[in-house]
């Protein structure tokens, strides 16, 4: 497995592509959900791509606080994985380094995502914690999580 991050400028085209093709492929067709991904943000975003033998299997889009995405604290989102390569923690794993460079590199105080309601306790095992009430984005429930660093089972 490799995992590669970069600014909107390091990417190549291929690599954009790539993304683009992914968030389509695992966000809106293969969740169904007609929503504007491609939302003029990804230039002020760190983008977090996981790849193995078969090419991009997942994605972290990483946003620091000056975005102003999620308020003033850092956040990631659109974190996929291709459903045929789920179950072997790469999900997992596009979390914590997602966390990391919001924590290491870009020095965010805190993080705070937007989850849909059923990836709740794949958050808590992270170290993510709920926090405030359900909402709908797109008819889908979402809520909203903010890193502790202590995992819950």
């Amino acid at each position: 497995m490799k995992y590669v991050i970069k600014t909107f400028d390091e990417l190549t085209k291929e690599e954009l592509y790539d993304i683009a093709r992914h968030r389509q492929t695992v966000l809106i067709i293969g969740q169904g959900n007609i929503f504007h991904d491609l939302d003029g943000r990804d230039n002020e975003c760190i983008h977090l791509s996981a790849y193995d033998d078969d090419g991009m299997i997942g994605y972290s889009r990483i946003m620091p606080s000056s975005t102003g995405l999620h308020g003033d604290n850092g956040s990631f989102g659109r974190l996929s994985v291709l459903e045929e390569k789920r179950k072997h923690g790469t999900g997992s794993e596009l979390v914590r380094r997602s966390v990391d460079y919001l924590q290491n590199t870009l020095h965010e105080p805190k993080i705070m995502i937007s989850a849909m309601s059923y990836l709740e306790h794949f958050y808590n095992r992270l170290g993510f914690e709920r926090v405030g009430d359900l909402y709908f984005i797109e008819g889908v429930e979402h809520i909203n999580m903010i890193y502790t660093g202590k995992p819950h089972e």
